[in-house]
């Protein structure tokens, strides 16, 4: 008897101490969370082939040009939401989540893979010389000025800290600084659109079906404090399946 009672009163020692012991940051309990969360969605997941003709930025217009012309901006006049999705573009909406206790300078970013059946068959660079890039994710600013985010990104190269809603101030302003999140700034964050352009898939492998399309929140290296494309906080993807030309 004695044996037994030793026992019980074990047991029920250990159970009252993990009823009362603490739940750890990302557990997927409570509402803290170590990295933010991103969910990626699309209006729609089969493109076409866009019907319409769409130029980016690939340099920045020399110094002393006015208006200024930036890397990955959209150069062609009159692009709207509409415009895009009448010609077969793909809208597509992040979702960011974030009430940790931490605080994180990022850039978001985007980048393409080619798929087959369930394989990935290879990353798509961008385009150099006189090819045109096949696909192009576009955002809009808060100025109305249109951005490639694969040339372009959410947030710039430095690390200043501000909470800044991006860019260039109509052209103006070519020195933005990384996004601060913390769970203060993220409620500006929790939602942006994005349009998936497919412009020229006849340059892909006949074999490729579609495209992969990663959006992820890069951080700056720990060391040199500004960044090089593969701190990765957080990342989420989602396949495009691409229809033969119109």
């Amino acid at each position: 008897m004695k044996k037994i009672s030793i026992l019980l009163l074990f047991i029920i020692v250990f159970l009252t101490g993990c009823a009362t012991a603490p739940v750890a940051r990302g557990s997927g309990q409570g509402n803290e969370w170590v990295a933010p969360m991103l969910s990626f969605t699309l209006g729609s997941n089969t493109a076409n082939i866009y019907n319409g003709t769409i130029n980016v930025a690939r340099a920045n217009s020399a110094e002393g040009v006015t208006p200024a012309v930036r890397t990955g901006q959209v150069t062609t006049p009159g692009i709207t939401e509409n415009l895009l999705l009448q010609n077969g573009a793909v809208k597509a909406t992040a979702m960011l989540r974030y009430s940790g206790d931490d605080e994180f300078l990022v850039r978001f970013r985007f980048f393409i893979d080619e798929f087959s059946g369930h394989n990935i068959v290879r990353r798509v660079p961008n385009a150099s010389g006189e090819n045109s890039d096949r696909v192009l994710v576009l955002w809009k600013d808060h100025n109305g000025t249109w951005w490639d985010l694969r040339r372009s990104t959410l947030g710039g190269a430095n690390t200043g800290g501000i909470a800044n809603r991006h860019l260039l101030e109509d052209g103006s302003n070519t020195d933005a600084v990384a996004l601060k999140i913390d769970r203060n700034t993220a409620p500006q964050f929790t939602s942006a659109d994005f349009y998936v352009v497919v412009l020229d898939p006849a340059q892909a492998h006949p074999e490729v079906a579609g495209y992969v399309i990663t959006y992820y929140a890069e951080m700056p290296d720990r060391y040199a404090a500004h960044f090089h494309g593969y701190e990765i906080l957080v990342s989420t993807s989602t396949p495009l399946a691409v229809n033969p030309a119109r």
